[in-house]
């Protein structure tokens, strides 16, 4: 490992670590992202590791340290070819098993993805989509964020309504056939947010 690789690992631990202070912690994930914008290349071949790592401190209690996270995980996703990140988001959230403890997709670090999703879709065509094997996953895990548990976790729902929302836009009605564990309220909710991003965006 490079003298700038040791560091780096360094930074994460010490950003993932909850016996650190808070500030070091924040401190550490905005030296992560300086470094992605202003010394890419230290992170050749280490970007998915990274993503991952960035995924855990999301779920901080502290916004400071979320939202840093965050922050790094923005610039990291502009750094990866789309397919990669794609990819990532979709292994995080098929690891994700929603709970009624979830807190919303600063609080759940897989289920936030589907924040990320969303906009990443609106980069794809259907063609493309079907050739990589990502609509019926794509489908499935927003699904998944619809269904999860708790009322604190509106925010995942809202995220999932919108992922569903872009994926209608590319296969059309081929959707319906893949929300058979939606109820009918939540449907005809999905119905009013298709008709309605046909008007205005959501």
């Amino acid at each position: 490992m490079t003298e700038s690789k040791c560091h780096i690992a360094i930074l994460i631990a010490d950003a993932r670590s909850e016996s650190q202070p808070k500030a070091q912690r924040e401190n550490c994930l905005l030296v992560i992202n300086e470094l992605l914008i202003n010394q890419p290349e230290c992170f050749t071949g280490h970007k998915k590791q990274l993503f991952t790592q960035l995924l855990v401190c999301r779920k901080d209690e502290s916004d400071e340290v979320s939202g840093s996270a965050d922050l790094a995980m923005e610039t990291l996703s502009k750094m990866m070819e789309r397919g990669e990140c794609m990819s990532a988001y979709l292994e995080a959230l098929e690891e994700w098993a929603p709970s009624i403890n979830s807190e919303g997709p600063d609080g759940s670090p897989n289920g936030s993805c589907l924040q990320f999703l969303g906009p990443l879709l609106r980069q794809y065509t259907a063609k493309e989509l079907s050739e990589k094997g990502f609509t019926g996953r794509i489908a499935i895990s927003a699904i998944k964020g619809l269904n999860v548990p708790g009322s604190q976790n509106s925010l995942i729902r809202k995220s999932s309504i919108i992922c569903l929302v872009e994926l209608e836009r590319l296969i059309g009605n081929s959707l319906w056939s893949y929300t058979q564990d939606l109820t009918d309220a939540q449907r005809k909710l999905l119905s009013v947010y298709i008709e309605r991003e046909r008007v205005m965006p959501v």
